[in-house]
């Protein structure tokens, strides 16, 4: 969880040292932003110090260092360091960082993952909870699953539903007769046990990488981008074609160059290229299959890309589906990136 949190100040901190990226009307990244104004739509706010007030009628993507909130939205996904929600309104919350703190907010379900997470408020659905610490203080009305090495439950805090935890942690409950039903859970000392929790966290982590990533490149390479922009939608079958010739030739290809001996370098050059290439195609697919589906809709492309990139992580949670999902983006970008190395006739 450490390495985790550590790594997505990392990825925010490269967000913190481009002073402006962008300031459209549903799309604001700068190093400190204050917002006030409302929003009729979802919106992608990130920078260093976030402060958000705005009523926004859609999804809020937030990213920052310090956040603080006070606002109303329908969902809420936000990553930093230390976020403060305060009279927050959604009806799902994920939240992840280092230190999360929700005061006087009306949430239905929270999904939060942190080294420390504190709960002050009235949650009206279920709770999940990966972190190190977990202190709560108010009414949960559904279910609370912790994974948490210290739980503290204050003596103003009462569970409606079922309160799991593992068994070994250390839990502090001030009145356990405010809990209707307790339970705990062993975990596997040997085989680290993969939660749904852990998944979506994993999720989570995973498109902010290359949410960023993608974000650098559409400043770096708008042309690359353009040139996807132009791919039909009846070139799919192309371009899925294209990627599965290059996810199969290219290794290949890597092979055989370094058995030759001769061609050693080339081949671990190549290889290393494929590796970079199979782990940044999310970006391109989200990104064409953004295009085809929002550009009606909306004219952000940083937007456009946020949007289909989550979609598309959480859309690979679905057990078969998932799987079937991420293959084709994988190779669908692939294919994407070998067909804009062709000039345009």
């Amino acid at each position: 969880m450490r390495k985790k949190q550590l790594w997505i100040i990392v990825l925010l901190g490269i967000l913190s040292f481009q002073p402006v990226i962008a300031k459209e009307d549903n799309f604001i990244a700068n190093e400190n932003v204050k917002l006030k104004k409302n929003f009729n739509h979802s919106t992608f706010i990130a920078g260093n110090r976030v402060e958000v007030s705005s009523e926004i009628e859609g999804i809020n993507f937030t990213a920052g260092n310090d956040i603080t909130m006070h606002n109303k939205q329908d969902y809420l996904f936000a990553a930093g360091n230390n976020i403060n929600l305060e009279e927050v309104t959604a009806k799902d919350a994920f939240v992840a960082g280092s230190s999360i703190t929700i005061t006087d907010s009306s949430i239905r379900d929270l999904y939060a993952a942190a080294s420390k997470v504190r709960i002050d408020s009235n949650i009206d659905g279920n709770v999940y909870i990966g972190a190190n610490s977990v202190i709560i203080n108010k009414e949960i009305n559904g279910n609370v699953h912790i994974a948490a090495e210290e739980i503290r439950i204050g003596k103003y805090a009462s569970i409606n539903g079922t309160l799991s935890y593992p068994e070994d942690a250390k839990i502090s409950i001030s009145k356990e007769e405010n809990i209707k039903k307790i339970k705990t859970y062993k975990v596997d000392t040997k085989v680290k046990e993969k939660t749904f929790l852990s998944i979506i966290v994993d999720k989570v982590y995973s498109a902010l990488s290359l949410l960023v990533i993608g974000i650098l490149l559409l400043l770096l390479l708008p042309k690359f981008f353009d040139t996807i922009e132009k791919k039909k939608e009846n070139e799919l079958g192309k371009n899925i074609l294209i990627g599965l010739l290059g996810l199969i030739g290219i290794p290949l290809f890597s092979l055989l160059t370094i058995i030759s001996i001769i061609g050693l370098p080339l081949g671990i050059i190549s290889f290393v290229l494929y590796i970079i290439l199979i782990y940044l195609s999310k970006i391109p697919s989200s990104y064409y299959f953004g295009k085809l589906l929002l550009k009606d809709k909306l004219d952000n492309n940083y937007l456009i890309l946020t949007i289909s990139l989550f979609v598309i992580c959480l859309l690979e949670l679905i057990p078969m589906l998932g799987g079937l999902i991420s293959i084709i983006c994988t190779i669908t970008g692939l294919g994407l990136m070998l067909n804009s190395l062709k000039k345009d006739s």
